[in-house]
């Protein structure tokens, strides 16, 4: 045999060993490829339900910490409203009583009450601030629990000082007062006003507080 016959037998039988090898290693990762799932499996339906059981506790749990939050914030808010309001009446009456109109003729301050009427002419108007001098008019509706308010510009009027208007013709000052009085001590000249179970004292400028006393 020629040594070109000798070379050939040698290629054919090195590439016959090469497709042995390369169709074992092919095989071998095959086996290995269809083994390995079974060591990384994946969640089963038991596994799933549990996290989702956990998951709607915890979203159960910081939906109840966000509602409190709320409702508390909420009262919060509606206390300081409360508050506001109520500094802004004793602020207004305090105001009003303080700034009364003396009238010369008659020697005293123009303040009149009864019923739960308040009457005063003041020289510190809420709705008519360019007015300068009002008759200021408080009326407490104790089955509506609501006080109204309102102004007349001719305050010189006798029929104004003696006007009862109607709840319809003023202005709700403020609602769901509770019990509430305010009316007139002619004889201490000072107005008095008992509130949320406080009592509240207010006098005109040109009366000494206590003068009586």
């Amino acid at each position: 045999m020629s040594k070109e016959g000798c070379y050939l037998i040698k290629i054919r039988t090195a590439l016959r060993n090469s497709k042995f090898e390369i169709r074992n290693s092919a095989v071998r990762c095959s086996a290995t490829m269809v083994e390995q799932p079974k060591n990384n499996h994946g969640m089963s339906l038991m596994e799933v339900m549990v996290a989702m059981l956990l998951l709607a506790m915890v979203a159960s749990m910081v939906y109840s910490i966000l509602d409190r939050s709320i409702v508390f914030a909420g009262k919060g808010e509606a206390k300081i409203a409360e508050i506001e309001k109520s500094q802004a009446l004793l602020s207004l009456i305090q105001r009003q009583v303080r700034s009364g109109w003396y009238d010369v003729k008659q020697k005293k301050v123009v303040i009149s009450g009864e019923d739960d009427i308040l009457r005063l002419v003041t020289k510190a108007p809420l709705l008519y601030p360019d007015q300068g001098t009002v008759l200021a008019i408080y009326r407490f509706d104790r089955d509506n629990q609501a006080l109204y308010y309102t102004e007349k510009k001719d305050f010189y009027n006798p029929e104004s000082l003696e006007a009862l208007p109607e709840s319809d013709e003023m202005i709700l000052l403020l609602a769901d007062t509770g019990e509430l009085e305010l009316f007139f001590d002619e004889e201490r000249g000072m107005v008095s006003f008992h509130w949320q179970e406080k009592e509240y004292e207010f006098w005109p400028w040109c009366t000494e507080k206590g003068e009586d006393e």
